[in-house]
């Protein structure tokens, strides 16, 4: 069957890489379950609440490392661009798009609208992630071609200078269309700083990557924590923070070196994880389901209780991604087979 995403990586699923990928699709979970769904703790809630403001950020910061987690996996690993593996990404995509927007409409929970049938176009902006993997997918030849022909002197140029533009210019708002990391040119960014890594290595990284990660949590939040205290300007959770880059290239790196035996249910469950972004942050399910879900049980439970119902809830919401994604698996194999016979017929 079809391996959707992780197939787009080059070479075989290694599944301490696969479990990496469940693991930080797991995190995408909590990130949009934190401060997107409850909303970002205030300096006020320091005060009044300061056990559930310092638990909820010390959650984001771990977790914050997600989305750059993929990125870097591409770029590790380098994208194989084929048609067929692009219609496979956005056959994915219109999969669960166009069939939740369908069953909300069915159920009476959304109406046809323009802005709806746009959303099942993945013309929004709700589709960022998409929209700015599709770019990146584009022009990973040309990316290819740079990480094996440029000389290391180049490279480590480009990427020196690429991310003290970035994070001038990025994560201080004065360029737009950076995004805080939100668009394709971020993550041309960081496809090309693990394609150097993997060429080059870097020690400390290398060496360190774990520790880097267990570091970052607490900085990450101090920093937030000293932000909301003076009104300081700023995002210590964009994509594009130094720190966060460095923890997401430090886990890649650790994952990297771990080794684990070839699991079947490991790198099963990996190729559908994409669909578990698909489902829970999609309009129809994220503002009907996932959102209410998690205030309701936030604001009804308390403590550890609330901490193991909300990971149950995530857990659910993982698994039943999953299954639904395998009907577009199977969907896929089928239109495989085929396109192959009508082929070999061809050629025949």
């Amino acid at each position: 069957m079809t391996k959707g995403i992780s197939s787009i990586t080059r070479g075989p699923r290694q599944s301490n890489i696969e479990l990496l990928r469940i693991i930080a699709m797991f995190l995408v979970l909590i990130v949009h379950a934190d401060f997107w769904a409850l909303e970002a703790p205030t300096y006020k809630d320091f005060i009044s609440y300061p056990v559930n403001a310092w638990t909820r950020t010390i959650f984001e910061s771990a977790s914050i490392v997600c989305v750059n987690i993929f990125i870097l996996i591409s770029g590790w690993f380098g994208i194989k661009f084929s048609y067929k593996g692009l219609m496979n990404f956005l056959f994915q995509c219109l999969y669960f798009i166009c069939g939740l927007y369908i069953g909300a409409v069915l159920l009476g929970y959304a109406n046809w609208t323009i802005t709806t049938m746009a959303s099942c176009l993945i013309l929004l902006k709700s589709n960022w992630f998409v929209l700015s993997y599709i770019g990146l997918y584009i022009l990973a030849p040309a990316l290819n071609i740079f990480i094996e022909k440029a000389s290391k002197l180049q490279y480590k140029n480009l990427l020196i200078l690429f991310f003290i533009f970035q994070t001038i210019y990025g994560w201080t708002g004065t360029t737009k269309w950076i995004m805080a990391g939100y668009s394709t040119f971020s993550f041309i960014g960081l496809y090309l700083l693990a394609g150097y890594v993997r060429k080059y290595g870097w020690t400390f990284v290398t060496n360190w990557g774990g520790l880097i990660y267990v570091l970052t949590i607490p900085i990450i939040s101090i920093c937030y924590w000293f932000m909301k205290k003076y009104n300081i300007h700023g995002d210590m959770y964009a994509y594009i923070n130094p720190l966060v880059i460095l923890a997401s290239l430090g886990i890649v790196s650790s994952f990297h070196k771990i080794q684990i035996r070839h699991s079947k249910t490991i790198n099963w469950i990996a190729a559908s994880s994409f669909a578990v972004f698909l489902l829970h942050f999609d309009p129809q399910f994220s503002l009907i389901i996932y959102k209410p879900t998690i205030n309701a049980l936030y604001n009804n439970y308390q403590g550890a209780t609330c901490l193991l119902m909300l990971f149950g809830f995530l857990c659910c919401v993982f698994l039943i991604s999953v299954i639904l994604d395998q009907p577009r698996r199977w969907l896929w194999s089928i239109f495989q087979r085929k396109h192959n016979h009508m082929l070999k017929t061809t050629d025949d």
